[in-house]
């Protein structure tokens, strides 16, 4: 079934619909929370929040061919807004505890992309944003722009500023 029918029907109500859109979405959306936030749990309560959001006002949306856009959209507000949250917050201790989100486990087998992800996860929460948005999942700078709602030359400037920090900080270790 095409994703305009599934728009369509779950602008109607239809709660399989729903399911199928969630299922289409879910697992992209967990990973780029989780790169975000670097927070397994805290991407988890994130897109579950995005999701009951998107249910509750799918009805507003105009252009079922922008919903990709409006819930990336939901997901980076959602992510900005716990990055500064979790600022406020004191850390909680799981144990031993050091489970991760399956997408990443295959790449931190490796030491450069341990190292890599250690680096994104040290820029600013609108730095990261448009690293991750950019390379894993492969959004045009237009595509950032609309989902961010900045202007395409502030989403160049971050990732060239992004690119910068990320090059000294895999080549001298220098912290950012």
């Amino acid at each position: 079934m095409e994703e305009r029918e599934l728009i369509s029907r779950l602008k109607e109500g239809d709660t399989d619909a729903f399911g199928k859109i969630y299922s289409l979405y879910a697992d992209k959306a967990l990973k780029t929370a989780y790169l975000i936030v670097n927070d397994k749990f805290l991407a988890e309560d994130i897109v579950q929040e995005v999701f009951i959001s998107i249910l509750k006002s799918v009805k507003g949306l105009k252009k079922p061919e922008a919903f990709g856009a409006w819930l990336y959209r939901f997901l980076i507000r959602y992510s900005w807004k716990a990055c500064g949250a979790k600022r406020r917050v004191l850390p909680r201790d799981f144990g031993d505890k050091t489970e991760e989100i399956s997408g990443r486990d295959e790449y931190f087998e490796d030491e450069k992309y341990r190292t890599l992800y250690e680096s994104i996860d040290r820029l600013t929460p609108k730095l990261r944003t448009v690293v991750v948005l950019h390379y894993f999942n492969d959004m045009t700078v237009k595509e950032i722009a609309e989902v961010t709602g900045c202007l395409e030359g502030t989403i160049k400037s971050r990732l060239h500023t992004a690119r910068k920090r990320l090059r000294e900080v895999l080549k001298e270790g220098v912290s950012i």
